[in-house]
């Protein structure tokens, strides 16, 4: 079948408007189009049923033209089961050969006469007529066709098993040119169709059959209702009731349209060769049509203030209630003997065109009216299924009218940033992820981290880095890790793990997914954006949580100076608690334990962390400078990142000494940096030197290959000798520094004891959550847990973050150049990696330092799915999904911030409201 054309159906409805409006009265009722009556949302339910019932009801009167009458419909009520049996046989068989001759042409020969003078004055041209004969063979074959109608199953009181309701046959003397037969010898082909869904649907009555004129038998009436008390009854078509009468009217209109063609393949041949043969002139098969019956399957509403049913002895093939909206009792008896009527006439109108019994062809005006039963049956299966249809696109329709156009998933993203911001008392209120970077709340920032959502029809390319969008939100609990016993490490090499502490953020991010295309599979992806502003710089290092105190970093990298990185987030959705604990209940135990091991691994996954490490602070900790002493040092910051990041210059060489005295730390450690950068400088300038003696003296060779030349080398002695400075640190061997060496670890052995750190700057945690270190991995299982506990746990998947493979920077080669835009790959995200590690190790003095301004974010997604777009969810599951993702908000949030209550989350003005739902999460709580 064709997708549903509202346009087209609606210039088929008002068609038929004009058509029913002779047919009923005026002053009857005023009725029309059900999405022009104004009504209510229960009256859809009426409507549906009312049309579902009209449709059957018109196909009984259809079926009663190939045999299945009134009291036989009535007999078979009493099994509820029947299966309707079309049969079509073709028969061929040879009769004869007949042979006769055929003048092929007529050739004239012209002779001129050459005798004598005389002759050929009297008689100049003689002309001579020729006929050629050719023997024809023509073979003549009887074709005969079958139809026949049987009930094959559910036979019941007077009505015989195998009993032909309908038969119909006709021949045909097909003549060809060659021996090969026309049609197969026999061919028998059964078409069968379930009637019991129909049969169910009948209610027996005393009253008269519509369009019988005198006799006065049982007729059957339609009762179709839809259950409202189901559980699984959603919304007027979206029902058990509903979907069985659609695959009822499915299983009809394929029937129907299997006939339909199978009948003009078996009748095509024969038809051709009687309009060929010299038969009274036929129309083409392709003419033939049911366009002229009228249908009363048309969704009509009437308006509830004259909805009375007037007294009336019309009978009727449907009941409807007298409260309803729908049409009255004898409105619909006119109709349906309208219809009735209608079909009757179409058939005899399509018939006279064709051959009558008296003429030996294949296709009579029997066959013909047949072919019109048939096609007319795939129509009215049709429009029964296009009137369910039709309500519910009604309803669509009338909820964007109500909004004002159709919702996306980014307006339900809208709507639950404002929603929540309603919802939720401040201290609770989902965040924003975009975050500060600053050493207290006295200096300025460094820079910002943010994490921004895209949507699955726009994830992450190249084209959209600069597209604006929001950051996602989150529910935040904040924990101060700044006490010695809550430290955390991750390893950057083998031998040496960092040690920081900070404040530390829980994030809890509760994405939404909505199907495309209604499987169920719409992904959505974020992007992290880092950015740090001129002259400021810090270290960014992602990965999961291991556990308690054990960070596992997976990339790294330092930004600095107006650098913007942009990272792709891809998020995975793994099987929810339900559906995994539906697939594991059916299997063996050591299949069931291997399942549950990787499941706690994804679970784990989902552990998402950003660790953001300030440089300053620490450069003026490692190098035992006063506090803030680098704030306003521009120069001398970056020329000690690049010793640190370029040359791997161990921080001993750099840093101030308790025993120099009452030296200004800050100036003892600008001497020393200038010192190893004027070394550096003259080092690469006695290299450079050395490799230019060297090519000169291999070009001298190339140009005078015959001459003795004598290469000379250059020695130490002979260059220039260092200042009187480089000469002063002992301590530094030049012909020892390597570019990108690794520092040795016990370089460290005989530091000095650093000072005490400053305070770090304290986030002040929420005031009802505890200020205690936590360990993350266990927030995993505890959100599902309550989730399963609650019911959300069937619709909300968790997810894991993973980091995408190809980065994009933006970096300012100088202050005066504009920005250029690099793509960093896996090659140069590990080259980001070691350069930010090694900074890393310089700072900390390869672990013996705790970095102490440090900041940690762990991120636990999940997403709530839903199998259909935003507008299928509320039309065909009649679900508000503010309501579901609502409540599985406050289920992540009052575990996340371990609450014994769901009320201490809301407002006052929101409490009310939520009251009901709220007490149940209480009572549920563990």
């Amino acid at each position: 079948m064709s997708l549903f054309d509202y346009e087209q159906i609606r210039r088929r409805l008002e068609e038929s408007l004009s058509t029913i409006r002779k047919i009923i009265s005026a002053d009857r009722c005023n009725f029309g189009i059900a999405d022009d009556i104004q009504h209510e949302y229960e009256d859809k339910y009426l409507l549906i049923s009312f049309m579902v019932n009209v449709a059957l009801a018109s196909l009984l009167n259809t079926f009663s033209k190939i045999g299945i009458s009134p009291s036989i419909t009535l007999h078979l009520k009493k099994s509820k089961l029947a299966n309707l049996r079309l049969t079509i046989e073709t028969t061929c068989q040879f009769i004869k050969q007949v042979s006769r001759d055929v003048v092929e042409d007529n050739r004239v020969s012209v002779v001129e006469s050459t005798s004598t003078i005389m002759s050929r004055m009297t008689n100049p041209i003689q002309k001579t007529t020729s006929k050629i004969l050719t023997t024809v063979h023509e073979f003549e074959f009887q074709v005969k066709l079958f139809v026949r109608v049987n009930i094959i199953s559910g036979i019941a009181e007077g009505v015989e098993g195998g009993q032909e309701l309908f038969c119909q046959q006709s021949e045909q003397i097909i003549t060809t040119s060659s021996k090969t037969a026309p049609y197969q010898e026999v061919t028998l082909k059964h078409f069968d169709l379930d009637l019991t869904f129909l049969l169910q649907n009948i209610s027996e009555s005393a009253d008269g059959i519509v369009g019988q004129d005198k006799e006065q038998v049982s007729t059957p009436e339609l009762n179709f209702k839809i259950d409202r008390s189901a559980l699984k009854c959603k919304t007027p078509r979206r029902n058990e009731d509903v979907f069985a009468a659609e695959k009822f009217f499915k299983e009809a209109f394929q029937w129907a349209e299997q006939v339909k063609r199978y009948l003009i393949s078996a009748l095509h041949e024969a038809h051709t060769a009687s309009r060929t043969q010299g038969h009274v002139s036929q129309p083409r098969l392709s003419d033939i049509s049911a366009d002229g019956v009228f249908s009363p399957v048309v969704p009509l509403l009437v308006k509830r203030s004259e909805t009375a049913v007037q007294p009336s002895n019309d009978t009727a093939a449907v009941s409807t209630s007298r409260s309803s909206a729908v049409l009255d009792a004898a409105s619909v008896g006119a109709l349906l003997r309208a219809h009735l009527q209608s079909l009757e006439e179409c058939t005899a109108k399509m018939a006279a065109q064709f051959p009558t019994r008296n003429i030996a062809v294949l296709l009579r005006g029997e066959e013909v009216a047949l072919l019109v039963v048939v096609i007319h049956l795939q129509q009215l299966s049709a429009q029964g299924l296009q009137s369910v249809q039709f309500v519910e696109s009604m309803l669509q329709r009338q909820l964007v009218a109500a909004i004002g156009r159709s919702l996306t998933a980014r307006d339900f993203s809208d709507f639950m940033r404002f929603h929540n911001s309603k919802l939720f008392r401040e201290q609770y209120r989902p965040k924003a992820f975009s975050y500060s970077i600053r050493r207290s709340p006295a200096h300025s920032p460094e820079g910002f981290i943010r994490i921004e959502g895209l949507e699955a029809s726009n994830s992450y390319s190249r084209q959209s880095i600069n597209s604006t969008v929001e950051p996602i939100e989150t529910l935040t609990r904040v924990f101060r890790t700044d006490a010695a016993d809550s430290e955390m490490q991750f390893a950057i090499n083998a031998s040496t793990s960092i040690r920081f502490r900070g404040p530390c953020h829980l994030h809890t991010h509760l994405a939404h997914s909505f199907s495309s295309n209604g499987s169920g599979s719409s992904n959505s992806s974020m992007r992290l954006l880092v950015q740090a502003k001129q002259f400021s710089s810090f270290a960014v290092v992602l990965g999961r949580v291991a556990s308690a105190r054990v960070f596992e970093p997976q990339h790294a990298f330092v930004v600095q100076n107006k650098d913007e990185l942009t990272i792709p987030l891809n998020l995975q959705q793994i099987p929810t608690a339900q559906e995994f604990r539906d697939a594991v209940g059916a299997l063996s135990p050591e299949q069931r334990a291997l399942a549950e091991a990787f499941r706690a691994m994804q679970l784990q996954s989902t552990l998402f962390a950003v660790c953001v490490l300030q440089i300053k602070p620490h450069l003026e900790q490692v190098l035992q400078l006063p506090h803030d002493a680098l704030t306003k040092e521009i120069r001398l910051t970056q020329q000690l990142m690049e010793l640190f990041i370029e040359h791997q210059i161990p921080s001993d060489q750099l840093c101030f000494s308790p025993s120099l005295g009452s030296a200004d730390p800050l100036n003892v450690v600008k001497s020393s940096a200038n010192a190893i950068s004027e070394m550096l400088a003259e080092a690469k300038a006695e290299q450079l030197a050395n490799l230019q003696q060297k090519k000169h003296a291999q070009m001298a060779v190339k140009e005078h290959p015959d001459d003795d030349l004598v290469l000379y080398s250059v020695s130490e002695s002979s260059l220039p000798r260092a200042s009187a400075r480089r000469m002063q640190m002992s301590s530094v061997d030049p012909t020892e520094l390597r570019l990108y060496s690794v520092t040795p670890q016990s370089s460290v052995q005989n530091e000095v004891e650093a000072p005490q750190p400053e305070a770090t700057w304290k986030v002040n945690p929420p005031s009802s959550g505890a200020c205690d270190p936590m360990d993350f991995t266990q927030y995993p299982q505890l959100l599902e847990k309550q989730l399963e506990l609650h019911g959300g746990g069937g619709a909300v998947r968790p997810t894991i973050i993973n980091v995408g493979d190809f980065w994009t920077k933006q970096a300012s080669p100088s202050l005066l150049l504009p920005p250029t835009t690099t793509y960093l790959d896996q090659d140069a995200q590990i080259r980001e990696k070691t350069a930010c590690f090694e900074l890393l190790d310089a700072l900390s003095k390869s672990g013996a330092l705790v970095m102490d301004h440090a900041e940690l974010h762990v991120i636990i997604a999940a997403t709530h799915s839903f199998d259909k777009t935003l507008m299928d969810v509320a039309i065909q599951d009649n679900v508000n999904p503010i309501e579901s993702v609502e409540r599985t908000t406050l289920i992540l949030a009052a575990a996340m911030h371990g609450l014994s209550s769901a009320k201490e989350l809301v407002t006052a003005a929101q409490s009310e409201r939520l009251n009901q739902q709220l007490t149940h999460l209480d009572g549920e709580q563990v």
